[in-house]
Order: structure tokens, then C-alpha cells, then sequence
């Protein structure tokens, strides 16, 4: 990932919130699938 790009998703992070909310703007997929943690 190039610098700028860092930047960018930084950028998007704060802006939306979460990284969460800035990855689903992104489109990008989860690295964990909802309901792990809680064993379903």
C-alpha cells in the first residue's frame, strides 16, 4: 500500500468514525465475520 493510499484510509477512518463504517464505505470485505467472538 502506497503512502497516499495510507493516507487516504486514515483519512476515511476518522471521517466516518470507525474503520468499520470506513472499510464497508470502501467496500471492503470484514476480516472477521460478525458473531465470532460470541462462538456462533
Amino acid at each position: 500500500m502506497d503512502k497516499l493510499k495510507q493516507l487516504e484510509s486514515f483519512v476515511a477512518v476518522v471521517a466516518r468514525g470507525s474503520l468499520t463504517a470506513a472499510a464497508k464505505a470502501e467496500g471492503v470485505a470484514p476480516a472477521i465475520k460478525p458473531g465470532f467472538w460470541q462462538g456462533r
